[in-house]
């Protein structure tokens, strides 16, 4: 076992594209994903911003070298969604340039209350 997976934060690593490459224990148990899942996800498919836009903004500036603090809304494998704070830095493992992304303790998760249905 590593620091990575013995981790209380929930940790994920990303590629520059936003894939997901690799998450430890807490990530699964924040969102509900199984290791299995990973091949089908991305900072993308977990958004559950009103603003899809922003993802790639804040790629923008992690590609660019800057460090980020800010809160994202995600979406639960169960179809819920939240929101947590993260903290996102660029990194180099090996020789591949990657995205970290480390939450908060998974406690910090807050489910968002869907919006009423408006009938339309």
């Amino acid at each position: 076992m590593t620091a990575f997976d013995l981790a209380n934060r929930a940790v994920v690593v990303s590629d520059d594209d936003g894939a997901i490459l690799a998450v430890n224990d807490s990530w699964m148990r924040l969102l509900g994903y199984a290791r299995e899942d990973l091949p089908t996800l991305s900072a993308y498919a977990l958004s559950a911003d009103p603003e899809p836009a922003h993802i790639d903004d804040v790629y923008g500036h992690l590609l660019r070298g800057d460090r980020l603090t800010d809160t994202a809304h995600l979406k639960r494998k169960d179809g819920s969604k939240g929101r947590i704070r993260y903290c996102a830095f660029p990194a180099t493992i090996a020789t591949l340039s990657v995205v970290v992304t480390i939450t908060d303790d998974i406690s910090t998760f807050q489910r968002i209350k869907p919006e009423p249905d408006s009938g339309h």
